[in-house]
């Protein structure tokens, strides 16, 4: 008996320093682990290295604890899925990051809609007007922000401003000299402040973490029990859909698949656009049309050394105008990256035409704006907003756009993407240059 409890005492040991050996692995050892044998324990010690950061920024988008820990569930089932596309591996949880956010804000768009469902149809009181906290309203926004910046900015901050380490730690678990550490978080900084400032908000004497953890920190350690089901409920979403429909709660099942569905829409939005920037040029030889083939009257020196705008505007690229939008609402790096600067065909139905006046160097400008308009993800304060698409065209044009029907008419419009402004009421207005009419279909 005493051999057989002492047997049972070395297994549990052997057991603990098995686990401990492997929550000791990094990042990317435990993504490729878990992406390879579909290791329980791999998975497990990502969800606690990285619980406390996808919970913060859950509770500070949602403020509800409820519906938290099911954009919690749900990014970390995102993961399961997602694993093998994340690239490089070290960079889990700068992924983790982007995709806590993304799915905080599908469960707000979602909790919208429901309340407006559940409204009742007798006038409710009032509620006693309370003193807005400005640190709530910028906590969401900065956190929308963050998620957006370029992964190599968003993972010099995420390391150095939420999670305190030094430069020269960041250095070593990015593999990049300390120099470049230190350029980078500069230049993330600023890029910040500069987003953040189009909201009013000013970021210059306020630090990130400080922002982020003013009344709703993020937890030093998620409860074990939403650990232990989210683990549980991972590895049950990893096998297949169909063995998870009635094991996951179905308002995280729900928003799993939303959100997997928008990223795959995303996806394939800039892959289309890419592609057809490929199919424009030459099956993709080249993307960008160098000055040293262009014709004959072009100047020596532009030959040499075309600017970057230059070779943007010889790209052409066709969209819809929605998935346009949509990428300009919910990663505007890839939008800046993919769109800003370059020829584009927009096509979709559009909803007016108005004129448009205003002085310009001492003369009055008047043009006709082409616009497409449509609903997005509501503000920081459940602000509705929109994202409108605008496309400037001179008074010649009055006949050729007199004979278009808002609404009831797709048109394809061609112009260059001069990129992302914030109208009022925190619209999305994407603005084009050099605008033609390409086609338009005749109205049902």
């Amino acid at each position: 008996m005493a051999a057989s409890q002492m047997s049972s005492v070395v297994r549990h040991l052997r057991g603990i320093i098995h686990r401990q050996r492997v929550a000791d692995r990094p990042d990317g050892d435990l993504l490729q682990l878990f992406i390879r044998d579909r290791n329980e324990l791999a998975f497990q010690s990502l969800v606690l290295r990285y619980g406390p950061m996808v919970l913060g920024v859950c509770r500070r988008i949602l403020g509800n604890q409820h519906d938290a820990e099911d954009a919690f569930q749900a990014t970390f089932l995102i993961l399961v899925r997602k694993a093998a596309s994340i690239r490089p591996r070290s960079m889990v949880g700068n992924w983790l990051y982007g995709v806590a956010c993304r799915t905080a804000m599908e469960a707000r768009r979602a909790a919208a809609k429901r309340r407006i469902k559940e409204r009742h149809v007798n006038v409710m009181p009032k509620p006693q007007a309370s003193q807005p906290d400005p640190w709530s309203e910028m906590q969401p926004m900065l956190d929308q922000e963050l998620s957006r910046l370029p992964d190599k900015y968003r993972a010099i901050l995420l390391l150095c401003d939420l999670e305190g380490k030094t430069r020269k730690e960041a250095a070593g678990q990015l593999d990049l000299p300390e120099g470049t550490v230190a350029s980078r978080l500069a230049r993330a900084r600023a890029i910040l402040a500069k987003r953040l400032a189009r909201h009013g908000v000013e970021l210059a004497s306020v630090s990130t973490a400080l922002v982020l953890s003013k009344d709703a920190p993020a937890p030093a350690s998620v409860p074990t029990a939403l650990v232990e089901s989210t683990v549980r409920l991972a590895m049950v979403f990893g096998t297949s859909q169909a063995a998870a429909v009635g094991v996951v709660p179905a308002k995280v099942f729900s928003l799993t698949k939303g959100v997997l569905k928008s990223m795959l829409l995303t996806k394939l939005t800039i892959a289309a656009s890419v592609l057809a920037v490929a199919a424009l040029t030459g099956g993709g030889l080249a993307l960008v049309v160098n000055a040293s083939t262009a014709p004959a009257q072009t100047e020596p020196t532009q030959q040499a050394t075309p600017n970057k705008q230059e070779a943007n505007v010889a790209t052409k690229a066709s969209i819809t105008a929605t998935s346009l939008a949509d990428v300009f609402a919910g990663n505007e790096a890839a939008a800046d990256e993919e769109f800003v600067g370059k020829r584009l065909t927009v096509t979709g139905e559009f909803s007016r035409i108005y004129r448009e006046s205003f002085s310009e160097d001492g003369r009055m400008v008047r043009q006709y704006i082409l616009e497409f308009s449509f609903p997005i993800a509501p503000t920081a304060l459940n602000e509705p907003r929109s994202a409108l698409l605008q496309f400037p065209f001179g008074l010649d044009a009055r006949k050729e756009l007199a004979a278009l029907r808002p609404g009831a008419q797709t048109v394809s419009v061609e112009g260059t993407c001069r990129g992302k402004q914030v109208g009022r009421n925190g619209a999305i207005l994407v603005r084009f240059d050099d605008c033609k009419l390409a086609k338009a279909t005749n109205p049902e």
